[in-house]
């Protein structure tokens, strides 16, 4: 009679179920939250992204000692230098010198200093204004509000950029609407 080893060959069919659920409980629990985090993260890559863009047109302003400017990018995109005169920023964005022409317009003899791409995964994006205009002082015509808020927002995932009447911005996390 042949006698069998003491020693494990592999797992027996009740401890692979046990470690499969264990694994599947933790797996319900992981994915929910991971894709929390990654619409969290994205927002607040495109608010960066948009503030980055306000800096920037506030110090290309007091460098060149003209005015500059940021607003929505016409959409379709088929001609990328047209500013849409709408609140919907979702599109895009244009950021130039506004010297010359209409303020808040992309005209004449003004340099385009960045195109901002439009945003990822549907989010909303809205602002109080079409346009934020610098000064060469830094400050602004007049504060604007941008309100950015993701598909599926879910407790405190959303973003405003207030640009303050010195021209000075900064971004909160905010609740979602």
């Amino acid at each position: 009679m042949l006698q069998r080893n003491k020693q494990s060959a592999g797992f027996t069919l009740i401890e692979l179920l046990v470690t499969l659920s264990i694994g599947a409980i933790i797996l319900s629990i992981a994915v929910p939250s991971f894709g929390t985090m990654m619409r969290s993260n994205r927002t607040a890559t495109q608010a960066n992204s948009m503030l980055a863009s306000l800096n920037l047109a506030r110090s290309e302003s007091a460098k060149r000692g003209v005015r500059a400017s940021v607003c929505p990018r016409k959409q379709p995109a088929t001609d990328p230098e047209t500013c849409a005169g709408n609140t919907n920023w979702s599109g895009g964005w244009l950021v130039f010198t506004d010297a010359t022409g209409t303020r808040g317009t992309f005209d004449g003899t003004d340099s385009l200093l960045r195109i901002g791409t439009a945003l990822n995964a549907n989010p909303t994006f809205t602002a109080t204004a079409a346009s934020v205009q610098y000064r060469p002082t830094g400050a602004v015509d007049n504060s604007v509000t941008f309100t950015l808020t993701p598909s599926g927002c879910k407790n405190k995932e959303s973003r405003t950029i207030k640009v303050g009447a010195t021209g000075r911005a900064a971004v909160d996390s905010v609740a979602c609407p």
